[in-house]
């Protein structure tokens, strides 16, 4: 599921993350780190207020960048819960994870429609 956003991330931004399997960090590149960080001091406020509700809703920098972009909040949200979702495949419903999946749902749909206000 992250391929494509991965892809997404090196066409708009040029910039390729190494991944692992594991679930030990990796370091990326510093040019990769400074690229994305003068994105993000090109952004107005607004932008920025959006990143801030997007990324640590997400936990993740790429999708909340894709959100800026424009992607759809439902493709979004079914990436940064994969894990989630597969855990409830195999153990059934937990209704505090579904609960906090429909919350992440409406803060970004508030945060993408905020973003499309702002433009």
């Amino acid at each position: 599921m992250w391929d494509p956003w991965l892809a997404w991330l090196g066409k708009t931004y040029g910039v390729a993350f190494h991944t692992t399997h594991g679930v030990m960090p990796i370091r990326q590149s510093g040019q990769d780190l400074q690229a994305l960080g003068a994105v993000m001091q090109g952004m107005t406020d607004a932008q920025l207020a959006v990143l801030g509700v997007a990324v640590p809703a997400l936990g993740s920098l790429v999708l909340g960048l894709a959100l800026m972009g424009g992607a759809a909040v439902e493709e979004l949200v079914a990436s940064a819960t994969v894990d989630e979702r597969h855990q409830m495949a195999v153990w059934g419903q937990d209704t505090e994870v579904t609960d906090r999946i429909a919350s992440m749902q409406m803060e970004l749909e508030t945060a993408a429609r905020f973003n499309a206000l702002t433009r």
